[in-house]
């Protein structure tokens, strides 16, 4: 039952004691509830940023792969340039060979005849 300055009310217990609670009591109860409430509000908001955390952590470890992947690629377009470049100096080598030979049995050939 509440008295009449609203300050104070009484309360039966289930063992049929009586409590008294005052405003300042509700005051505390109802701050006690925002807090919780706000506890609750934040510790949502933190699944809510590990989620992004963790889909930026999946983007990124992806992006490395993709980034190593592009590496290993490159290395690869490296040593076919090299081995083409190697490749390369061996024919024109075997095409100098060649036409020094060739000029060797243009010589012979007119020597001969």
């Amino acid at each position: 039952k509440d008295d009449i300055t609203g300050l104070t009310r009484e309360l039966e217990k289930p063992d049929g004691s009586t409590l008294i609670e005052t405003k300042q009591l509700q005051d505390l109860l109802e701050k006690k509830e925002k807090v919780v409430k706000e506890k609750q509000d934040i510790a949502d908001q933190l699944v809510d940023l590990r989620a992004k955390n963790n889909q930026i952590l999946t983007t990124l470890n992806e992006k490395v792969k993709e980034h190593k992947l592009l590496e290993d690629e490159i290395e690869k377009n490296k040593k076919l340039i090299d081995d083409t470049k190697k490749e390369t100096e061996t024919a024109e080598k075997t095409k100098v060979d060649l036409n020094q030979k060739m000029e060797e049995l243009k010589t012979n050939i007119e020597e001969q005849t």
